[in-house]
């Protein structure tokens, strides 16, 4: 067999002229945390969002750091007492619904016992819906294994002080319908709502979509482990084999936020 010979004449196959490789979606979408795409150009209006966005959301990333070490500084005191035991896991789960990657809860969990005391609180919580009292205190939830960063109020409020309209999309069906329903409107009224309406959807749309990126990029993705900064550009490192992916991106603006993040050029 040819895979035995020890020399080039020794060979009875020929050479290859294609490979087939199998399971090739189950790599690229199936195990892939984010699934990757080829992707095309970015707009520069796209683009110059995304950087005047940034500081914002970085601000509000350094909140909930503060917040998150607060939080576990305590915890670690309180930890110590049978008395303030519950209280200090109520303060691990937070931390972790907050920043479920910070090193001193890592470390924490090293600890016996901490991991199922703050599963068993995270089951009380769940059991009595009581978990939206607990998130309110945060700026953000980060919902790790389904790759998902939501805003809380108090975030909401961070990033837009006084306008909490911003983070409202309207309903497109009822504000037609309304619309439409108006007789004190003419047809050209009526046609330049409706275009208003679309373009507030629009950019209302954008915003939430750019900030939630933004927030998935600082959160959920870490520089040399996620992704490495070379010659000015974000590279993709292989979860599984750990090597370099060049000319891989991720999609849905993804890649841009991680390259606002790393205030690098925003490429396509």
């Amino acid at each position: 067999r040819d895979n035995m010979s020890v020399a080039p004449e020794e060979q009875v196959h020929r050479g290859y002229y294609y490979a087939i490789v199998d399971e090739v979606d189950s790599v690229l979408i199936d195990e892939a945390r984010t699934p990757l795409i080829i992707s095309g150009m970015v707009e520069s209006q796209i683009s110059q969002k995304f950087n005047d966005l940034r500081p914002s959301v970085d601000a509000l990333i350094r909140k909930q750091m503060q917040l998150v070490n607060r939080l576990l500084a305590e915890a670690e005191v309180e930890i110590k007492n049978a008395d303030t035991e519950y209280t200090a896991g109520e303060k691990i789960l937070k931390a972790r619904r907050g920043m479920p990657k910070h090193p001193k809860l890592m470390k924490l969990y090293q600890e016996a016992g901490i991991k199922k005391l703050e599963q068993g609180i995270e089951n009380d919580y769940l059991r009595d819906k009581k978990m939206p009292e607990l998130d309110e205190q945060l700026y953000f939830i980060i919902e790790e294994k389904q790759n998902v960063v939501d805003l809380t109020e108090l975030g909401r409020e961070t990033l837009s002080p006084g306008k909490p309209e911003t983070f409202v999309i309207p309903d497109l069906g009822e504000a037609l319908h309304d619309i439409d329903s108006d007789e004190s409107l003419s047809g050209p009224e009526k046609l330049k709502r409706k275009e208003e309406l679309y373009t507030l959807h629009g950019e209302r749309s954008d915003v939430i979509h750019h900030i939630n990126q933004l927030l998935k990029a600082y959160s959920l993705f870490e520089k040399d482990v996620d992704y490495v900064v070379q010659d000015g550009k974000v590279l993709i490192v292989d979860e599984f084999t750990g090597r370099i992916l060049p000319g891989r991106r991720y999609s849905d603006g993804l890649h841009q936020a991680l390259e606002a993040k790393e205030k690098v050029a925003i490429e396509a």
